[in-house]
């Protein structure tokens, strides 16, 4: 019977998928970890399906888990990911006991990252982690920061803390994710309002990855790049946890504007920071975000209400001035967004995040254009 893959030399087993998690989740080898793991000594390649005629999603007309996983791979790498998570997932319906199966769940989790389906990637990562964590723990734990990750993407910063936990108990994280994964749990406590404690973990943070480059001669700028970026984003959660109560409490008003503001610029020199690391993971996002800090600077504002006991005229003015003098922000994201593009090759802001700088620039000249002309 004609087979592409007809029993596949057992160097197949050693394939590496490589280059797919957009932040560097690990990837693995098809069954041979398992197999390891559990002691055997070669490859079992186990039952074969024999199907009447070819089959639709193997093109084969009787094929094994090898061949299933050889065929994932297949369309991995032409960037098929939905028929990369057709063919993984038979291997789980199919051969549900085989070597195969534990990283054919981490590929489906992986190929659903791939297409932007995290919550699926979620579950996957975690019947994952619950198959290989008695044989491999110190693998659960790295994927276990992965969930938290991707639990953090989804602002699922709450859920996230319990895998973060999980993975820094275990003590089984390298250096560098572990330090990861302790800057993720002071995020997570800054969303959930302990915004002081969360600072003071980062800042722990940063004494330390600067103790060890001088210890080991080593440089980290990704980590380094890191710690500041969440630093700044901590700032930045803070500043918009501020609700002005009243606004006809001319003091209270005060001082919420410049706490605000006081926040937000510590926000905005985190993210300068972030961008002297030149590490483009993070210079592309700290990049759209030392703008928009001035446009939802502005935002906040035109937000407060109008003051009690002006008439309705009186409130219409009240809006137009307000509007009129937060223009200044716009002015201000304007520069920022002009110097970000014409520094982007030197500071690496790249790819996507570079389109993302050069469309919010486009919007706010748009806007400020749009009233220079009404005001002629």
């Amino acid at each position: 019977m004609p087979r592409s893959m007809h029993l596949a030399p057992l160097a197949l087993v050693a394939l590496l998928l490589v280059g797919c998690s957009p932040r560097g989740a690990a990837l693995h080898t098809s069954g041979d970890a398992h197999l390891r793991a559990h002691g055997a000594g070669r490859l079992h390649l186990g039952e074969v399906h024999v199907k009447a005629g070819a089959d639709p999603v193997t093109g084969l007309d009787a094929y094994t888990a090898e061949d299933l996983f050889q065929l994932g791979y297949e369309a991995w790498e032409k960037g098929d990911f939905g028929l990369a998570r057709v063919r993984y997932a038979r291997i789980l319906s199919e051969f549900p006991s085989g070597p195969f199966a534990p990283p054919a769940r981490f590929n489906l989790a992986l190929s659903a990252e791939q297409q932007g389906q995290l919550d699926d990637a979620i579950t996957w990562y975690g019947d994952y982690v619950t198959v290989i964590e008695p044989t491999d723990p110190a693998e659960a734990a790295a994927v276990r920061l992965v969930i938290a990750r991707l639990m953090q993407d989804l602002e699922r910063f709450r859920e996230s803390a319990r895998p973060l936990r999980r993975a820094l108990d275990s003590g089984t994280l390298e250096l560098t994710a572990d330090w990861e994964a302790r800057t993720l749990q002071a995020r997570a406590r800054g969303r959930m309002g302990e915004f002081d404690q969360a600072e003071k973990d980062l800042e722990i943070l940063r004494r330390e990855v600067k103790r060890t480059a001088v210890a080991l001669n080593e440089s980290f700028p990704r980590e380094a790049a890191m710690i500041w970026f969440h630093a700044a984003e901590l700032y930045r959660d803070r500043a918009h946890a501020l609700v002005l109560v009243d606004v006809d409490d001319g003091g209270a008003a005060g001082r919420w504007l410049e706490e605000k503001a006081m926040w937000l610029l510590e926000s905005r020199k985190c993210f300068k920071r972030t961008l002297g690391y030149r590490v483009p993971d993070w210079s592309g996002p700290a990049a759209l975000h030392v703008g928009l800090l001035n446009e939802e600077f502005r935002q906040d504002l035109l937000t407060i209400e109008v003051p009690r006991g002006l008439d309705a005229d009186a409130a219409d003015v009240y809006r137009d001035v307000l509007e009129e003098r937060t223009l200044a922000f716009l002015d201000k994201a304007r520069k920022d967004y002009r110097w970000l593009m014409r520094d982007a090759d030197d500071l690496r802001v790249e790819g996507t995040w570079r389109d993302e700088v050069r469309a919010a620039l486009d919007r706010v000249e748009m806007e400020l254009g749009r009233r220079e002309h009404a005001e002629r």
